[in-house]
């Protein structure tokens, strides 16, 4: 009589994984029926694009370290970090149109750089 509850008892646990399974079963067989632009949002961008911004990326950082030290400091700090005007010019201690001149100068520099290289200009 105990192997005939044990018995009972495992059905009785089996049967709710057997549920489950089914459902994960069904999920699996609807993703697998769909295209894969069901599931992608366009917004993403594909391997090409991604491919192009690396490679942009990698020629912005090439740019960059052609700056002098004074002019990529500023572009870091405004671009990367965010900081205005006013917080760079506390932040290494100099005027603020001396900020606004180096700026002005590596844009320039970088604008000429990447044309040179078939990319657009940044904006300031």
């Amino acid at each position: 009589m105990p192997d005939l509850v044990w018995s009972a008892d495992l059905d009785n646990n089996l049967a709710p994984m057997d549920e489950t399974h089914r459902e994960f079963v069904d999920c699996y067989n609807v993703a697998a029926s769909a295209a894969p632009e069901d599931f992608l949002p366009s917004s993403l961008p594909g391997p090409e694009e991604l491919a192009e911004r690396s490679e942009a990326a990698r020629m912005v950082r090439a740019v960059l370290d052609e700056l002098s030290e004074d002019h990529r400091s500023v572009v870091t700090l405004r671009f990367i970090e965010g900081l205005s005007y006013e917080e760079i010019a506390e932040a290494i201690d100099c005027p603020i149109g001396t900020v606004k001149s180096r700026i002005h100068y590596a844009l320039r520099k970088i604008g000429e750089r990447l044309t040179e290289e078939g990319l657009s200009a940044p904006e300031d």
